[in-house]
């Protein structure tokens, strides 16, 4: 099967369709620490009047929770309409597009299904394995294809957040790419960051 960032965008949408007909096993994970998270974004959305960049200034991009289905719904839109344009869609929205998927609202079945290796012959893994910092390969496949194909991966994931935490004063953005990394690898049940007071 063709990458679909590197089909024309005809052949995307067909490829689209059928990647939404194959569903995604249920994964959601609602848990405690998620509810509470919600909580604590919520409120901060109450008190900034439903400003969601003052809020991600404030608790960092990892603090991001959906309002609600329609949230989750149009950032799966966003996502699923670059990678068929053949672009990239920015890392903080597929962060959030990883986090609608874990908690079983409204996503990118494209982006999502990408991260559960769709593709049987794992030819981003493949190309992993020549290119130590997947720069080549993200764009051959998309940062969407990102994949953990291996444990230590995720692990290394956390080790980079966890000197990015400690670099940075509380409340900080951390590097988008690995927030997306962590949020992928905790919906496939593999090692994930977890900041200090959360599950």
């Amino acid at each position: 099967m063709p990458s679909p960032v590197r089909t024309g965008p005809v052949t995307a949408v067909i490829l689209l369709a059928l990647a939404a007909l194959i569903a995604l096993p249920a994964q959601a994970e609602m848990t405690e620490a998620d509810r509470e998270g919600m909580r604590a974004f919520a409120a901060c959305l109450a008190e900034t009047e439903r400003d969601e960049a003052a809020c991600v200034e404030k608790l960092s991009l990892y603090a991001w929770y959906p309002a609600n289905d329609k949230t989750c719904a149009m950032i799966g839109a966003r996502v699923e309409r670059v990678i068929s344009l053949d672009g990239q869609p920015k890392w903080s929205d597929l962060f959030r597009n990883e986090r609608c998927a874990r908690l079983g609202m409204p996503h990118g079945e494209w982006a999502a299904r990408a991260g559960a290796r769709w593709d049987p012959e794992e030819r981003y893994a493949r190309c992993d394995e020549f290119d130590s910092y997947n720069v080549s390969c993200i764009e051959v496949f998309g940062q969407h294809a990102w994949h953990p194909y291996k444990e230590k991966i995720c692990q290394s994931t956390v080790r980079g957040l966890t000197k990015q935490v400690h670099k940075r004063k509380a409340g900080k953005p951390y590097f988008r790419d690995m927030l997306f990394e962590t949020e992928r690898c905790r919906r496939l049940g593999l090692p994930y960051f977890k900041l200090e007071g959360t599950q």
